[in-house]
């Protein structure tokens, strides 16, 4: 019995500390997928990157496993993660931003992404970390309730320069956000579209403090690596060789994904790869990601002066004096090798191995030219379109700390890499068309636009245009313009063509011609504005001299879908420009503009050409309208040339008024609206009225945490005053039930019912030949009792004596065995038996039949008594 107890209690026992192994740390909730951690970062360390200045190596350090940004830093780890796990170490700053699925920029108002906002806060004497997690869309509204999918607080402050463990994960599935910071969950659900993702899909940015800080690998997943009793020596040249590979344009072009754009990762439009050629935008630098001892491509730019540099096995910024490395430069008709180390840096030209030599060729005429630089050993070679320069080096070589390939032209230079288009590009004469102008302003399409001196105003009178100051835009879909103009006043004008609606200069996209004196500067502003012209022609005429002067412009799509752009004054010889990287469509560009560039004084009137001969119909009455006057209109019906007469003033608006009535975070307005035109504008109203937040006690159960919640009506909602969960209050096991929470409402059971441990079986009534007996045991930990019936005793047979053929009785005469021999018969060595012997002999003798029985009934009764001890036992 006691043995039996001993082991049932140390099963107890050893079940409630398996319980307490596997239950003592609740598991935390978290999405369904596998964080990244710093080991893997490190171990694709080509994909860590610092925001802003790709290539600045010396402003995001990887050592010893750690990964430590500058002060105020941001960095990328630009691979598909949607979770990630890691250390993080501060020594300065209270608040950070960490990101998935970012799609490049280095702050939120520049990138979408899953935003976990983390910033410190205090109730007093406990400091800790306010964790809020935002879905970023709208870049500039990143921080708003709209955008907030959780909120909460952890009591530990991830500030206070100690090492803190962090893990962040986005299933795309569920549209689980969380957030664990050393085992404070923050959980929120995107319920929406997920946002897509890019390329580079991890960061760590600062918000509005310099923090400074190292990620490192979490402590449960790094193992220290095993000393070795034998390192391996110190390799005698501290400059090791490296090989890297031989690249081509052709290679550049197959690794598209290796080619960034320096200083915007990311910035994808401003490093075009199209039409089997790479363009860099003006002052364009891009990188190729991988360890390059030569290059051989075809370089094609702009014309101009300017200067290209090549570099190899930089660290940095693809220009001599913010980075190491390799360098080839042409500038102007100078070419020239230079090894930069760090003493070079403040003064690189003192980098220059042996003299620099003059280029027989201009290598930014506009035409492609082909370029090599390689090194090998300690000699660099540099050769443009088989001129070479050959130059070999003494002292050590330029440590690879860097990788990559770097191309810079300074300058107002825009320059393609890669072999020309299969035809050369013809310059087409144009054979259509031309629109006379004084149909378009016989259709209206001419306007005003972008009144900045307050006095701007666009007349038409007599078949004329006038214009004072800034821009008159015709809103038509055309493909080449013929007008004359007459300017009154100043003396710059910009005219542009299969240009953006409304547009300031350095805003929009167009084919532009800019006229300053007789100087005529040609822009194609496929990707942007640019300062420099992309062809300029001296002694043109003057269309500043008050005179009337005629003007011819095109831009018409060849059969390649280039963009060939021209303009003649006064009958000269079209000034053309081809287009050929990035031709702007019509779709969306379709207006012609006339407009003063830096000089708002300008004034001046358009009209049909001279010669053109009209045939007027009938008048046509316009009615005035709220922001213009009636007048009456006789319009050629050949040209469109309209004469206006008998003006009416404008109506002027009738408003209605709106009111909008403020909310907790918007401010209320009033909306003016006009009953004739729709025109509209608002009028501030009441301030916004702030939120009025309705707290609710949500009480701590056994597993979760309890905590107040602040609702407003509008649905704004945060939590404060977190309690721990309580526990659960256990009541011990029964024979029949398993340990159980005393709590209301809980229902938690931990193990299994005890069972009954009964004790030995008692006889309470004793079975007879007629009746049955009973028996019980009884349960020693609760009295429940089990009974079983004790069946009736089986009455004993008697037999007569003579039935019995063992004890049957024998004539003596029949029974040899004591069949009586004569004295004399006897051996003679036998001796009288002694007096014991007698009496043993003369009890045989005398009852041997009875004998026989006796021990028969005996045994009978032995048999009897056993089954009936077995009987009470059970």
């Amino acid at each position: 019995m006691r043995s039996k107890k001993l082991l049932i209690a140390l099963l107890s026992v050893a079940f409630c500390f398996s319980f307490v192994l596997g239950f003592v740390r609740p598991e935390t909730a978290k999405a369904d997928v596998t964080p990244v951690t710093v080991e893997d970062m490190l171990a694709h360390s080509d994909n860590l990157r610092p925001a802003f200045n790709y290539g600045g190596g010396e402003r995001l350090s990887v050592t010893d496993g750690v990964i430590s940004p500058w002060a105020d830093g941001h960095f990328f780890f630009c691979e598909e993660v949607d979770a990630v796990a890691f250390d993080i170490t501060f020594t300065a700053g209270t608040d950070i931003c960490i990101a998935l699925r970012t799609d490049g920029g280095g702050q939120m108002w520049t990138s979408h992404g899953y935003y976990a906002f983390l910033y410190q806060v205090s109730d007093g004497d406990n400091v800790g970390t306010m964790i809020e997690l935002y879905k970023v869309t709208d870049c500039s509204a990143w921080q708003t309730a709209e955008t907030q999918l959780a909120k909460g607080v952890s009591y530990t402050n991830i500030f206070d320069g100690e090492t803190h463990s962090v893990v962040y994960s986005f299933d795309e599935e569920t549209g689980a956000l969380v957030f664990d910071f050393e085992g404070t969950v923050v959980e929120g659900v995107d319920a929406g579209e997920p946002i897509a993702k890019a390329n580079s899909n991890f960061k760590i940015a600062r918000v509005n403090t310099g923090a400074t800080y190292t990620v490192s690998a979490t402590g449960a997943e790094v193992e220290p690596e095993p000393e070795d009793p034998t390192p391996d020596p110190e390799p005698e040249d501290p400059t090791p060789e490296t090989k890297g590979i031989a690249l081509t344009d052709d290679i550049m072009l197959e690794n598209e994904n290796k080619l960034l754009p320096a200083f915007n990762y990311g910035g994808g439009e401003r490093l075009n790869v199209s039409n089997g050629q790479i363009a860099s935008w003006v002052n364009g630098n891009f990188y190729y990601n991988d360890l390059v001892d030569s290059v051989a491509f075809t370089f094609t730019a702009g014309e101009g002066q300017g200067f290209l540099f090549v570099g190899l096995h930089i660290n940095g910024s693809s220009v001599p004096w913010a980075s190491t490395g390799y360098y080839a430069i042409i500038q102007d008709n100078m070419f020239g090798i230079f090894k930069i180390d760090e003493a070079d840096k403040a003064n690189w030209t003192g980098g220059v191995l042996g003299d620099v030599g003059n280029l027989e060729v201009n290598a930014f005429d506009g035409n492609a030219h082909e370029i090599f630089f390689g090194i090998e050993d300690k000699t660099l070679t540099f050769t443009v379109d088989g001129q070479s320069l050959v130059r070999t080096f003494e002292d050590d070589k330029i440590p690879v700390d860097g990788t990559e390939l770097g191309l810079n032209a300074n300058g107002d230079i825009v320059f393609r890499i890669g072999e020309a288009l299969e035809a050369p590009v013809v310059e087409l004469d144009y054979t259509g068309e031309f629109t006379n102008v004084e149909t378009l302003i016989g259709d209206g399409a001419i306007r005003a636009d972008y009144n900045y001196n307050g006095d701007f105003h666009c007349a038409r009178e007599d078949g004329f245009v006038f214009s004072n100051g800034v821009k008159m835009s015709i809103n038509a879909t055309i493909t080449a313009i013929d007008f004359d103009i007459v300017v009154t006043e100043g003396n710059s004008m910009f005219f542009a063509i299969r240009a953006s609606a409304h547009g300031d200069i350095w805003d929009t996209r167009g084919y532009a011609v800019w006229f300053s004196g007789t100087t005529v500067k040609l822009f194609d502003l496929s990707e942007a504005w640019h300062d420099a012209p992309d062809k300029q022609i001296e002694g043109a005429p003057n269309i500043f001299d008050g005179e009337r002067h005629n003007v011819k412009m095109y831009a018409f799509d060849d059969e390649k879908g280039n963009v060939h752009f021209g303009i003649s004054v006064d009958g000269s010889e079209f000034v053309k420009l081809v287009d050929t990287t990035a031709p702007i469509t019509l779709e969306g560009h379709t207006e012609f503009w006339l407009k003063s560039v830096n000089d708002e004084t300008v004034k001046f009137k358009i009209t049909a050409p001279e010669g053109t001969e009209h045939a007027y119909g009938e008048p046509v009455v316009t009615e005035p309208t709220c922001t213009e006057g009636g007048y009456t209109t006789v319009t050629c019906e050949d040209c469109g040339k309209a004469i206006v007469s008998d003006p009416q003033d404008a109506l002027g608006h009738d408003y209605q008024p709106v009111v909008t009535e403020p909310t907790c975070i918007e401010a209320g307005y009033t909306t003016y609206t006009c009953s004739r035109c729709d025109d509209s504008y608002v009028e501030d109203g009441d301030p916004a009225t702030g939120h009025s937040h309705v707290s609710t006690v949500v009480e701590p159960t056994c597993e979760d945490k309890g905590y107040t919640k602040y609702e407003c009506a509008c649905g704004d909602s945060y939590m404060e005053d977190f309690v721990d969960e309580l526990g659960h209050d256990l009541q011990d096991a029964t024979c029949t039930e398993p340990a159980t929470c005393r709590r209301e409402g809980c229902g938690y059971t931990e193990g299994e019912a005890l069972g009954h441990e009964y004790g030995e079986w008692e006889v309470v009534k004793e079975a007879t030949e007629t009746e049955e007996g009973e028996k019980v045991k009884t349960c020693e930990r609760c009295g429940d009792e089990v009974s079983e019936t004790i069946p009736v005793v089986e009455p004993e047979e008697s037999q007569p004596e003579e039935s019995q053929p063992e004890v049957e009785s024998q004539p003596e005469e029949s029974q040899p065995e004591v069949e009586s021999q004569p004295e004399e018969s006897q051996p003679a060595e036998e001796s009288a038996p002694e007096s014991g012997e007698e009496s043993g002999e003369s009890t045989l003798s005398s009852g041997c039949t009875g004998s026989v029985g006796g021990s028969l009934a005996g045994i009978i009764a032995l048999c009897f008594g056993i089954i009936s001890i077995r009987r009470k036992r059970n």
